[in-house]
């Protein structure tokens, strides 16, 4: 699977992984199954790991999808998402802006960061083994 995720309710923080190529409609589904996992709830945060990622054949409107999607399951609510991205190659964080471009600020603040620290420390969280 391209795309692994977890769901620690405690932290209230989602863990995505994105390993080898992932298409546009592995990642517009499982973005679909995690936002319909009933373990995920408004206002939870994501640590979305591109460090095992080695291609993303995606397009620019699969970046909007997805930024519609994420928009829609948070209209009508006050909370919205941090989403770091963990990206230690120029290609990954390459990746990770173009997708900072397309999110709605209004339910989602993305950064793009080398460190898991940094990650961690933005999402205001201890660092922790992403595994």
């Amino acid at each position: 699977m391209p795309i692994c995720y977890q769901i620690h309710e405690e932290l209230r923080l989602l863990v995505t992984r994105f390993e080898g190529v992932v298409t546009s409609s592995e990642m517009l589904d499982t973005y679909n199954t995690i936002l319909s996992d009933s373990r995920f709830r408004h206002g939870f945060n994501e640590l979305a790991d591109f460090n095992e990622l080695e291609m993303m054949n995606v397009t620019q409107d699969t970046f909007i999808d997805l930024s519609i999607t994420v928009h829609q399951f948070y209209k009508g609510h006050s909370e919205k998402t941090r989403t770091a991205i963990l990206a230690s190659r120029n290609y990954t964080y390459g990746m990770g802006r173009m997708y900072s471009g397309y999110a709605d600020p209004g339910s989602e603040d993305v950064e793009v960061f080398k460190s898991i620290n940094e990650a961690m420390v933005w999402l205001n969280l201890e660092p922790m083994p992403i595994a």
